[in-house]
Parts: structure tokens; sequence; C-alpha cells
């Protein structure tokens, strides 16, 4: 693991991207989650502080989003079992909706799992998927869950 600013135990050597495990900030413990969202971050913060600058990369919170023919799927933050892992006492839901603002042309159906802590804690995770036809690469961002962008 290294510290927020890419540092591994040992003096003089750095690392980012794929290799390293980095804090969680839900679970508030090590991950290795490999996106090249966070390689990119991480490299980055690694080439300032070798150079003599000082940034830091504060963890993830596991956010994914992909498209399987026409398939969207995501998460963010924690499954359910991490959640009970992480020593959270997940509780959850079903929330139905559709992928954009149902005035919007193309809006198909979509489910979102959200879960968070039975106790006073943050939400956990939201993990979700629809049906909808993907997008061509190059195009404009997904919608978020609200409809929105």
């Amino acid at each position: 693991m290294t510290d927020r600013r890419m540092r591994t135990p040992v003096e003089g050597v750095w690392a980012a991207g794929d290799c390293v495990e980095t804090f969680h900030r839900v679970s508030r413990r090590p991950v290795a989650i490999a996106l090249g969202t966070h390689a990119n971050k991480q490299g980055r913060v690694t080439g300032i502080n070798i150079g003599g600058g000082h940034a830091s990369f504060p963890g993830v919170v596991g956010t994914a989003v992909s498209k399987i023919c026409e398939y969207e799927v995501a998460r963010t933050g924690l499954t359910t079992a991490a959640a009970e892992q992480a020593g959270f006492e997940p509780v959850g839901g079903i929330v139905e909706s559709t992928t954009r603002a149902g005035y919007y042309p193309g809006a198909r159906k979509m489910k979102i799992k959200t879960i968070a802590d039975r106790g006073d804690g943050p939400p956990a995770g939201a993990p979700r998927s629809s049906a909808r036809r993907a997008r061509p690469s190059g195009s404009t961002p997904w919608p978020s869950p609200s409809g929105t962008r």
C-alpha cells in the first residue's frame, strides 16, 4: 500500500496504477481496484511528487461504469458483502426509475440498488443497471441515476 503521495514504505520508491492498493474512502480499508481513471490520477500525483511538488491522492470509492451490448452497468461504494466485511450493518432497497428524465426521448427503465449502514453512517453503495442501448464511444457522458447530467 502507498501513502496519499503514492510513496511506498521503501525510501525513494513510488508506485501508482493497477499494481497498488489504495485507501477506500467508504470502507476505510486498503483495496486494489484496477481502473484507468485511478491509475491516471495516481500517476499524475506520483509525477508531481517525484518532481519536487506536493500532491496527494485521497483514495477511491469504487465507482465503475461499463456497457455490455445494450446493457449499462455501474457501481459505486460497497456491495452488501463488502459492507458487511467492512463492519457495516447494511440495509438496502431497490429503486426503479428511468435512464433519463421522462420527457426526454429514449428513456428506458432501470433499477438501482442502494445500500446504507443501519447505524448513522453514510450510504455504502449503489450498483446500477439498465437495459438501454450503449452509446458509441466519444459521445456525451452517461446520464446520472437521476436522469440529469
